[in-house]
Parts: C-alpha cells; sequence; structure tokens
C-alpha cells in the first residue's frame, strides 16, 4: 500500500515501479518492505518540506537555485547514507572475523 502512495528519495514514479519489482524477484518479505518503504516516504516529504520551508523565497524567485539546492541535498544525503552503510559493513566484516579466528 505505501509502495502505491509514494516514491522512494530521489526516484521517478517509474523508480518506485522497479524498487517493488526488484524487491519481489529477490523474494523480499513484504513487511521488511512496507517498513522501508515507510522510512524513505518520510525522508522523501521531510526533504520536500524542509527544504520549502528554508529556501521558500530562493524557490520562488530563482528556479536554478531552487535545482542547484535540490540536487545538492539529495547527493549530501545520499553520501551519508552510504558511508554509514559502508562503516556498518566494515565493522560486521571485523567482527566476522574476529569471532572465525577464535573460533579456531
Amino acid at each position: 500500500m505505501a509502495a502505491v502512495c509514494c516514491s522512494p528519495p530521489g526516484s521517478s514514479p517509474g523508480g518506485s515501479t522497479i524498487i517493488a519489482l526488484t524487491s519481489g524477484i529477490t523474494r523480499q518479505s513484504r513487511w521488511r518492505f512496507v517498513v522501508l518503504v515507510v522510512i524513505a516516504c518520510a525522508i522523501w516529504a521531510g526533504r520536500g518540506a524542509g527544504l520549502g520551508y528554508l529556501f521558500g523565497n530562493t524557490f520562488e524567485n530563482g528556479h536554478r537555485a531552487a535545482l542547484l539546492i535540490a540536487l545538492g541535498v539529495a547527493l549530501t544525503c545520499t553520501t551519508i547514507v552510504e558511508l554509514v552503510r559502508h562503516r556498518l559493513k566494515a565493522r560486521r566484516e571485523r567482527g566476522a572475523t574476529s569471532t572465525a579466528s577464535v573460533a579456531v
């Protein structure tokens, strides 16, 4: 239901269709999909509302500035998420390596 109501952050309307298809193909659980889509919708809506609140006058008077600010925020959010994801993965791998060496 949530996938029909909104698109994930930064995606086009076709992006939500692709995400739904790949989630089905990879047999992702329905509840995990719904939870992740709800989180994505909250981020997407919060980002849009926050940008409108902070830069409303700029957006109204200059479309180029609005585009650049929106792209900058989207790239910053993506970079932060990827850095956190990378660090968590490295931490898990270090933990698995230390556990394996103790078991031997």
